[in-house]
């Protein structure tokens, strides 16, 4: 078991994966640094709308990029 049973563990081990990508900066940090603002998605729908047409933009890029395709 990996120690994430609540909410929070899980959110404490995202941020974790941040600051690896990030170079130590937490969530809070990147946001304020890109300047970004908070959205207010609401619900199962249209957090998975939102993530489907978030992926569909990154395959784009890969494609535009000439990269190798998932």
């Amino acid at each position: 078991m990996t120690g994430v049973v609540d909410p929070i563990d899980y959110a404490v081990f995202q941020n974790k994966v941040y600051q690896g990508l990030y170079g130590g900066l937490s969530v809070k940090d990147i946001h304020a640094n890109k300047k970004l603002r908070k959205e207010n998605i609401q619900g199962k729908e249209e957090a998975g709308a939102t993530h489907f047409q978030v992926g569909a933009k990154v395959r784009q890029t890969i494609k535009d990029l000439g990269g190798t395709m998932p």
